[in-house]
Protein backbone atom coordinates (compact mmCIF):
# COMPACT_ATOMS: atom_id res chain seq x y z
CA UNK A 1 0.00 0.00 0.00
CA UNK A 2 2.66 2.37 0.65
CA UNK A 3 4.47 1.92 -2.32
CA UNK A 4 1.38 2.17 -4.45
CA UNK A 5 1.37 5.47 -2.44
CA UNK A 6 4.74 6.81 -3.11
CA UNK A 7 4.91 5.64 -6.69
CA UNK A 8 1.63 7.72 -7.28
CA UNK A 9 3.33 11.08 -5.55
CA UNK A 10 6.22 10.38 -8.02
CA UNK A 11 4.68 10.36 -10.84
CA UNK A 12 2.33 13.77 -10.09
CA UNK A 13 5.42 15.12 -8.78
CA UNK A 14 7.07 14.16 -12.13
CA UNK A 15 4.13 15.20 -14.15
CA UNK A 16 3.85 18.81 -12.19
CA UNK A 17 7.02 19.57 -12.37
CA UNK A 18 7.47 19.72 -16.07
CA UNK A 19 8.99 16.60 -17.62
CA UNK A 20 7.29 18.25 -20.59
CA UNK A 21 8.63 19.83 -23.22
CA UNK A 22 7.42 23.07 -24.69
CA UNK A 23 5.15 22.62 -27.27
CA UNK A 24 7.01 24.77 -30.90
CA UNK A 25 4.53 25.13 -33.51
CA UNK A 26 4.77 23.05 -36.35
CA UNK A 27 5.59 26.01 -38.75
CA UNK A 28 8.32 27.09 -36.66
CA UNK A 29 9.56 23.75 -35.96
CA UNK A 30 9.84 23.99 -40.51
CA UNK A 31 11.03 27.13 -40.29
CA UNK A 32 14.20 25.85 -37.93
CA UNK A 33 14.54 22.89 -40.33
CA UNK A 34 14.34 24.45 -43.24
CA UNK A 35 17.29 26.72 -41.94
CA UNK A 36 19.39 23.96 -40.83
CA UNK A 37 19.14 21.49 -44.23
CA UNK A 38 18.78 24.62 -46.94
CA UNK A 39 15.31 23.16 -47.35
CA UNK A 40 12.58 24.81 -48.87
CA UNK A 41 9.66 24.21 -46.17
CA UNK A 42 7.21 23.47 -48.29
CA UNK A 43 9.55 20.15 -49.40
CA UNK A 44 9.01 19.22 -45.46
CA UNK A 45 5.46 16.96 -45.11
CA UNK A 46 5.53 16.66 -41.81
CA UNK A 47 7.53 17.58 -38.87
CA UNK A 48 7.24 17.43 -35.23
CA UNK A 49 8.94 17.08 -31.66
CA UNK A 50 9.85 13.75 -30.82
CA UNK A 51 12.55 11.19 -28.74
CA UNK A 52 13.95 8.61 -31.25
CA UNK A 53 16.05 5.47 -30.37
CA UNK A 54 17.92 2.99 -32.26
CA UNK A 55 17.00 -0.77 -31.25
CA UNK A 56 18.90 -4.01 -32.54
CA UNK A 57 15.62 -5.93 -32.77
CA UNK A 58 11.70 -5.54 -31.48
CA UNK A 59 11.33 -6.17 -27.95
CA UNK A 60 14.66 -4.81 -26.55
CA UNK A 61 15.70 -1.36 -25.36
CA UNK A 62 16.86 1.89 -27.01
CA UNK A 63 18.55 4.81 -25.90
CA UNK A 64 15.84 7.18 -26.74
CA UNK A 65 17.34 11.07 -27.23
CA UNK A 66 15.01 13.82 -27.94
CA UNK A 67 14.59 15.68 -30.69
CA UNK A 68 12.79 16.78 -34.22
CA UNK A 69 11.40 14.68 -36.64
CA UNK A 70 10.96 15.77 -40.75
CA UNK A 71 10.28 14.10 -43.72
CA UNK A 72 10.55 15.22 -47.43
CA UNK A 73 9.28 12.93 -50.12
CA UNK A 74 12.83 11.53 -50.69
CA UNK A 75 14.42 11.31 -46.58
CA UNK A 76 13.39 11.12 -43.05
CA UNK A 77 15.89 13.70 -41.12
CA UNK A 78 16.43 13.37 -37.09
CA UNK A 79 17.35 16.44 -35.25
CA UNK A 80 18.64 17.03 -31.81
CA UNK A 81 19.44 20.60 -29.82
CA UNK A 82 22.57 21.84 -29.06
CA UNK A 83 23.12 23.12 -26.11
CA UNK A 84 22.04 26.90 -27.22
CA UNK A 85 19.01 25.41 -28.48
CA UNK A 86 19.87 24.79 -32.47
CA UNK A 87 18.58 22.05 -34.05
CA UNK A 88 21.93 20.04 -35.63
CA UNK A 89 21.09 17.11 -37.57
CA UNK A 90 21.76 13.56 -35.97
CA UNK A 91 20.19 11.24 -38.89
CA UNK A 92 19.24 11.25 -42.48
CA UNK A 93 17.96 8.72 -43.65
CA UNK A 94 16.78 8.17 -47.54
CA UNK A 95 13.12 6.60 -48.00
CA UNK A 96 15.02 4.22 -50.07
CA UNK A 97 16.30 2.81 -47.03
CA UNK A 98 13.22 2.40 -44.87
CA UNK A 99 12.33 -1.23 -45.53
CA UNK A 100 8.88 -0.74 -43.72
CA UNK A 101 7.27 1.53 -41.36
CA UNK A 102 4.84 0.33 -38.60
CA UNK A 103 3.25 1.61 -35.86
CA UNK A 104 3.97 -0.18 -32.00
CA UNK A 105 0.64 -0.15 -29.92
CA UNK A 106 0.05 -0.68 -26.41
CA UNK A 107 -2.55 0.22 -23.71
CA UNK A 108 -5.60 -0.55 -22.24
CA UNK A 109 -7.07 0.77 -25.61
CA UNK A 110 -4.07 0.46 -28.21
CA UNK A 111 -3.58 4.08 -26.99
CA UNK A 112 0.06 4.11 -27.02
CA UNK A 113 2.01 4.11 -30.34
CA UNK A 114 5.81 4.23 -31.21
CA UNK A 115 6.43 4.47 -35.14
CA UNK A 116 8.68 1.83 -36.11
CA UNK A 117 11.01 2.52 -39.18
CA UNK A 118 13.15 -1.19 -40.14
CA UNK A 119 16.27 0.13 -41.54
CA UNK A 120 19.47 -1.83 -42.48
CA UNK A 121 21.31 -0.94 -39.10
CA UNK A 122 17.72 -1.78 -36.53
CA UNK A 123 14.77 -0.61 -35.63
CA UNK A 124 14.86 2.85 -35.46
CA UNK A 125 11.83 3.43 -32.69
CA UNK A 126 10.27 7.61 -33.34
CA UNK A 127 7.64 8.76 -30.05
CA UNK A 128 5.73 11.76 -31.13
CA UNK A 129 5.55 13.39 -27.91
CA UNK A 130 6.86 16.50 -26.05
CA UNK A 131 7.63 14.74 -22.86
CA UNK A 132 11.32 13.92 -22.01
CA UNK A 133 10.57 10.33 -20.50
CA UNK A 134 7.98 9.42 -22.96
CA UNK A 135 7.88 5.81 -23.32
CA UNK A 136 5.09 6.19 -26.12
CA UNK A 137 3.82 8.98 -28.62
CA UNK A 138 0.54 10.85 -29.29
CA UNK A 139 -1.73 8.73 -31.33
CA UNK A 140 -2.94 11.09 -34.13
CA UNK A 141 0.87 12.81 -34.13
CA UNK A 142 2.18 8.86 -34.81
CA UNK A 143 -0.76 8.46 -37.73
CA UNK A 144 0.36 11.34 -39.72
CA UNK A 145 3.81 10.35 -39.75
CA UNK A 146 2.86 6.96 -40.55
CA UNK A 147 0.62 8.19 -43.75
CA UNK A 148 3.12 10.66 -44.61
CA UNK A 149 5.61 7.58 -44.80
CA UNK A 150 2.94 5.50 -46.42
CA UNK A 151 1.98 7.95 -49.17
CA UNK A 152 6.28 8.29 -50.27
CA UNK A 153 5.80 4.91 -50.76
CA UNK A 154 7.01 3.00 -48.01
CA UNK A 155 5.23 -0.41 -47.27
CA UNK A 156 3.36 -0.14 -43.77
CA UNK A 157 3.07 -3.64 -42.52
CA UNK A 158 0.96 -4.18 -39.27
CA UNK A 159 3.61 -4.24 -35.92
CA UNK A 160 2.94 -6.53 -33.11
CA UNK A 161 6.28 -5.02 -31.55
CA UNK A 162 7.32 -2.38 -28.52
CA UNK A 163 10.68 -1.14 -27.55
CA UNK A 164 11.39 0.10 -24.27
CA UNK A 165 13.57 3.21 -22.94
CA UNK A 166 16.52 2.38 -21.20
CA UNK A 167 15.29 4.29 -18.01
CA UNK A 168 12.55 1.63 -17.58
CA UNK A 169 15.51 -1.15 -17.87
CA UNK A 170 15.88 -1.31 -13.88
CA UNK A 171 12.48 -1.22 -13.43
CA UNK A 172 11.12 -3.89 -15.70
CA UNK A 173 10.85 -7.80 -14.24
CA UNK A 174 10.72 -10.33 -16.84
CA UNK A 175 8.06 -12.34 -17.30
CA UNK A 176 9.96 -14.97 -18.84
CA UNK A 177 13.69 -16.08 -18.10
CA UNK A 178 15.91 -17.53 -20.84
CA UNK A 179 17.75 -19.66 -17.87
Amino acid sequence: MRFSIFASLVALLSTLLGCATPTVPAESLKSQVAEVTALSPKSIVAVDTVRFGLAKKAWDYADFRQGVYAQTSSKVLLFVRTKGGALEVSREIPLREVQSAGIGSRGAFNHLKQLHLTLPDGLLVVLFSNYSDAEAGDADRTEFARKSLESSDVKVPPVDAWVFTQEVRNFVVPVISGK
